[in-house]
This record gives C-alpha cells, sequence and structure tokens, in this order.
C-alpha cells in the first residue's frame, strides 16, 4: 500500500515529494505508516462497501462506483476504503474529510455490459 500512497501523494502534491522508508532525502516528507480501514462510505446517499467487508456474496454491487472523468462516465469497483493522514500537508489536504479509495479496475462506461466485466 505504501507505493500507492506515494505515487498518489506524488501526482497529488508534485511539489512536496514523498519517500518511504528509511532513507531520508533533503526536502522530502517521509510517508507516514498508520492507515485507517473503512468498512463503507456513503457517496451521494449510497453505501458502498468493498467486496470482503460485504456479508453475502449477491451484495458485490455495492462495491460498484461510477464518476465522469473528462467527460466520459466511468464506472469501477472499490476493493479498499482508507483514510490516511501525511504529515506536511495538513495544509493541503484534510485527511479526515478525505477518504481514499483503491478500485481494483476503472473503465469507460458502455452499453456493452460483457465488455465491462470481461476479464483482460
Amino acid at each position: 500500500m505504501g507505493a500507492l500512497l506515494v505515487d498518489f501523494y506524488s501526482s497529488k502534491f508534485p511539489h512536496r515529494p514523498i519517500h518511504q522508508g528509511d532513507q531520508a532525502l533533503p526536502g522530502t516528507l517521509k510517508l507516514h505508516e498508520r492507515v485507517t480501514y473503512c468498512k463503507h462510505i456513503v457517496i451521494n446517499g449510497r453505501r458502498v462497501i468493498p467486496p470482503h467487508e460485504s456479508k453475502i456474496d449477491t451484495r458485490a454491487g455495492d462495491a460498484i462506483i461510477q464518476m465522469r472523468h473528462e467527460d466520459v462516465l466511468h464506472v469501477g469497483v472499490v476493493v479498499a476504503i482508507l483514510n490516511h493522514e501525511q504529515e506536511g500537508l495538513e495544509e493541503e489536504i484534510d485527511s479526515t474529510k478525505t477518504p481514499l479509495l483503491r478500485v481494483q479496475w476503472f473503465r469507460p462506461y458502455q452499453a456493452d455490459w460483457m465488455r465491462i466485466w470481461a476479464r483482460q
């Protein structure tokens, strides 16, 4: 998970480099290792539950999300919901109000559901 967090922060805050591990680099922030996982999140009034948190398999649809990106509707499946507090970025991101979603796949929505659900 650490590498994913470093990638996330590097893409969102390129002016605040973050490193992972014990090698302190001048001018960088050390990745804070504590992560809090959540069982669900409510988005637009709908409860999103990762499959491993669902008590029955038929609720896998509770993990599906949709989002517009560059004016194209995308769908994906959430596999983890977490909060991460990174020291040195408190003024730029409020981690208590900005949960991070780990999405297993995220694809443009198309009317052909077989293509969306097909494995790559």
